[in-house]
């Protein structure tokens, strides 16, 4: 997993090697820019208090591209969703160069693009003129990452993920209570992602020698499929290298 990190805070993210060929290629996300003034005025007028607003990270190359939800956002409008992920989900070196697109009504996608060389790694500035001066543009490729901010009012408030935290934060409460035990806590309490996920989440038992999950190698009632017979068989030291 890859994640924005800010103060050493941690946002999941997969982790990719896609590339792009320019910044300006990112029109496969391009829409109408968010006017918020409209959407405002418009939230007022219907007395609407706040709305749900699922976060998927986002990432796209040439080649590739990928987008998984991770984290619910309880908001009063779209401009403050848009305010929160953009101080929050992402370092705060590249803030000042995000892109804010959308529908203007129910969907933003917040995007940041950075030149990597053939092994994926990010190119400075100087590194992207000196590669393109010796081997043509061609040889200096870009990958465009970010968060789509969904409105859907039908979705559940929390986010429960797999490393024992519940990614879901409430802007329309005071600062300080906007959100629980988010997977940046559970991350930072176990030690690591991995103990997270083994310790506090979704791996709790797996091979940890826990007898009542099913899937723990460890359990001596964990049954085995053997193909030679087409069927399960209790597991047995003599059967644990099956």
């Amino acid at each position: 997993m890859k994640g924005f990190i800010k103060d050493d805070k941690f946002h999941p993210i997969r982790n990719q090697n896609g590339m792009r060929k320019s910044r300006d290629q990112y029109a496969k996300i391009e829409g109408v820019k968010l006017d918020s003034n409209i959407r405002m005025k418009r939230d007022e007028g219907r007395k609407i208090k706040s709305h749900l607003y699922r976060i998927y990270s986002t990432w796209d190359s040439e080649d590739d591209g990928d987008r998984e939800e991770t984290a619910h956002v309880r908001a009063r409008n779209m401009d403050e969703a848009i305010e929160f992920i953009k101080k929050d989900f992402f370092k705060q070196r590249v803030q000042n160069d995000l892109q804010v697109d959308g529908d203007g009504e129910e969907t933003a996608y917040i995007t940041t693009s950075y030149a990597v060389d053939d092994k994926g790694n990010e190119l400075s500035e100087n590194e992207v003129e000196e590669i393109q001066q010796k081997e043509g543009d061609e040889a200096v490729r870009f990958v465009t990452e970010g968060f789509e901010i969904i409105q859907d009012d039908e979705e559940e408030d929390n986010y429960h993920t797999i490393y024992g935290g519940n990614d879901f934060y409430d802007l329309t409460k005071p600062k300080g209570e906007q959100k629980g035990f988010t997977s940046e806590d559970a991350i930072k309490k176990a030690g690591g992602i991995e103990k997270a996920f083994f310790k506090l989440g979704s791996g709790q038992g797996f091979e940890s020698g826990n007898p009542k999950n099913d899937y723990n190698l460890n359990n001596p009632n964990l049954k085995l499929y053997d193909p030679t017979k087409n069927e399960f068989t209790k597991s047995t030291k003599k059967d644990d290298n099956r």
